[in-house]
């Protein structure tokens, strides 16, 4: 099941709608039936933003083995956890507090700027920082514990067709650019 809420990215109904969404998926992974689940929380920066969503989120994190659900979050940078909220809000407490519960860390490349946030926030010694600046694309850094393993990942023909997001990036002419 995807929910896509493009339409209402920028509205005000996008809390109102995450906060119907999470209930709706709190009775769906609530049943007790052996069936293991995956929640992914794609552009989690922006659900983040929204304490009820954060509070939500980090009850699942942390009631992942009762439920048997495993819970991705995915952002861009780490320093989009920081814009959750202010500077120690709640917000960004619980966006923190997310990836301190995660198990497994997936990080690809990411800028010099980035380093030391990703080097502080996900335990990386030197090599394994070392090794995120220089990561060729496709590749990621995956941290399971303590147990670091630079992985090659590769997309079959219909991965690539449901996580390319770059349409508007790439059909037709460009417009609106200022010479």
């Amino acid at each position: 099941m995807s929910l896509n809420l493009r339409a209402v990215y920028e509205s005000d109904a996008l809390g109102i709608l995450m906060i119907c969404a999470a209930a709706w998926l709190r009775r769906a992974v609530d049943r007790d039936d052996g069936v293991k689940r995956i929640l992914v929380v794609d552009e989690a920066w922006k659900a983040l933003t929204h304490l009820e969503v954060s509070r939500w989120l980090q009850e699942n994190w942390k009631l992942t083995r009762s439920t048997a659900v495993q819970c991705i979050a995915v952002v861009h940078r780490l320093s989009d956890l920081g814009a959750a909220g202010g500077r120690d809000s709640e917000r960004v407490r619980l966006a923190r507090g997310l990836l301190a519960d995660s198990e497994t860390k997936v990080i690809f490349r990411q800028d010099r700027a980035e380093l030391a946030l990703v080097r502080d926030l996900c335990q990386l010694n030197e090599r394994e920082t070392a090794v995120v600046a220089s990561l060729p694309k496709g590749c990621a850094l995956w941290k399971v514990g303590q147990r670091p393993f630079q992985v090659e990942h590769t997309l079959s023909a219909f991965g690539r067709q449901v996580t390319y997001t770059d349409e508007r990036m790439a059909v037709g002419p460009a417009r609106g650019v200022l010479a």
